[in-house]
This record gives structure tokens, C-alpha cells and sequence, in this order.
């Protein structure tokens, strides 16, 4: 369904609209202007490969689909293609808390289901979001995969983190460190980073239609 989506900025609009997102709500979700969101469509430039990721994950998309084209074998589309699937078990989010240990518990003990992801880790774990401060980018039960591997998240960058014995997803912010909902809503408080253990970074969300 992608294949006649041949630059970045089509593919951007493209999956944009999937979501039902207008330029301005994925601006809020990835911390960049409306304008930079047009820009990047239009291609009068391109953004930056951080920025890729973190648009990936907030349009439910993979990072390397959205990179896209070129056909070169060290490509990222490539290199994406060549890792194959892997399965990762679908847990209850409570049970992350296992895996806080990087010797810790395998989610696999914890798995209700699986779902087949194309990401090049063998620390993978997926859960179904129900938490309305984290919607539009993260509607309820959209599968989001985590890459329990992965705990130094960037600026923007979507994380699931012990926030004090109730693992949450939450968008990292770095000045000053702290875990923000992706949508400011009553009763979802900012967290300071000194306060939380981050149990991976979010690699990719999944939502049925």
C-alpha cells in the first residue's frame, strides 16, 4: 500500500493522513512548527534522522519505510529488510516492571500473544496502550513495540518508564529531564527524569483499522 509513496514527504503526508492527523497536530505530537511539517512534505528539505524516528513512531510507521527508497544494499531500507521479523510477545504494560533488570526476566513468561515486527533487537516487548493522556499520537489499543534494550531516549522520543511502581509511556523531554504525556490532560502529570527508571524506548506502534 506504500509502494507509489516514492519520496519522504509523500510518505510523510501519506501515513499523516492515515493517522487523521492534520500538519499541525503532528507538529504538536513531534515538538516542531506546522510549517516544518509542510516543508518537509513539500521537500523543500528533509528532517533529520532523529526526527525520522520520532515522526515514525508518533504516525505508526516503520522508521526505515519512512526513510524509504534508494535500492543501495547499506541502505536503511536495506538493512531494515535484511534483520527480518522477529516475534515480540505481547504483555500486560504492568509486566515491564520484570524487565527494569537488564539480566532480568525474559517477557516472553508474561506473553499473551505475539506480533511480528521487522527491528533489529532481541529485546523486544509489546503492549496495547489504554492511556487517554497519550492519544492522538497513541490511540487506545494501538500496539506499541519497545526495545527494552534501549534506555537512553532523546530529546521527544517516546519511552515506557517506572514512574514510582506504575510503568507508563511518556514522551522524554531533556531540559530539564523530564516525562511528559504527548498531550497535556488533567490528571497526567509531568515526571521528573530523577524520579523514573526508563524500561526501553518505543521503536513502532501498530493500530487495526
Amino acid at each position: 500500500m506504500y509502494a507509489d509513496q516514492n519520496t519522504i514527504g509523500a510518505r510523510i503526508r501519506h501515513a499523516r493522513k492515515r493517522k487523521g492527523l492534520n500538519q499541525t497536530e503532528l507538529g504538536a505530537l513531534i515538538g516542531v512548527s506546522q510549517p516544518s511539517i509542510a516543508n518537509w512534505e513539500k521537500g523543500a528539505h528533509g528532517p533529520r534522522d532523529s526526527m525520522l524516528e520520532k515522526m515514525a513512531v508518533a504516525l505508526g510507521v516503520a522508521p526505515a519505510w519512512l526513510k524509504g527508497g534508494g535500492g543501495a544494499s547499506d541502505h536503511a531500507t536495506a538493512r531494515h529488510i535484511r534483520a527480518g521479523l522477529r516475534h515480540a510477545p505481547i504483555i500486560k504494560l504492568s509486566d515491564s516492571l520484570n524487565l527494569i533488570d537488564p539480566d532480568g526476566a525474559d517477557p516472553f513468561r508474561f506473553a499473551q500473544d505475539f506480533i511480528a515486527i521487522g527491528l533489529a533487537s532481541n529485546k523486544l516487548f509489546a503492549f496495547y496502550t489504554d492511556d487517554v493522556a497519550m492519544t492522538p499520537a497513541f490511540p487506545l489499543d494501538t500496539i506499541v513495540v519497545v526495545d527494552y534494550g534501549d534506555r537512553k531516549p532523546e530529546e521527544g522520543m517516546f519511552c515506557v518508564a517506572d514512574l514510582g511502581g506504575a510503568p507508563a509511556l511518556r514522551c522524554w523531554k531533556g531540559s530539564p529531564p523530564r516525562l511528559e504525556p504527548c498531550v497535556a490532560r488533567r490528571g497526567a502529570p509531568k515526571i521528573p527524569g530523577a524520579r523514573a527508571r526508563i524500561i526501553g524506548r518505543a521503536k513502532a506502534s501498530i493500530q487495526f483499522h
